[in-house]
């Protein structure tokens, strides 16, 4: 729960609270804890861009265990509809994969009204 803490801190004393994230990370945690309200809430909201409650810990064992690795973004958008736990059993986690749209909004700075006087 402390090193949740420590990186909302560090992200937002550097200024990427305002800033395109995307951050995947293993909790050690479920969906339901502090340290997973932690990363969604404190400092800067972001959002969960994983499906609930799919199994990510040692699920070769129990696939009704846990969802620990996340991706949560702030900024920009991931469509969770594509995003999913691959079904490889090579370590204790299975791996997370998300499908990323980037969008490039070029910001226009000339007042368009004042083009039309």
């Amino acid at each position: 729960m402390i090193q949740a803490q420590k990186i909302k801190d560090e992200l937002n004393n550097n200024g990427f609270s305002n800033e395109r994230l995307i951050i995947g990370c293993d909790l050690n945690d479920r969906e339901d804890s502090d340290t997973y309200n932690i990363m969604l809430n404190n400092v800067f909201s972001m959002v969960d861009s994983g499906h609930a409650g799919i199994c990510t810990l040692e699920c070769y064992n129990n696939s009704k265990n846990p969802k620990i690795d996340f991706l949560f973004n702030c900024g920009t958008s991931i469509d969770a509809t594509k995003s999913k736990v691959l079904q490889v059993d090579i370590s204790d986690h299975r791996p997370v994969m998300a499908y990323i749209l980037i969008y490039l909004i070029k910001k226009i700075k000339k007042d368009i009204f004042k083009s039309f006087l």
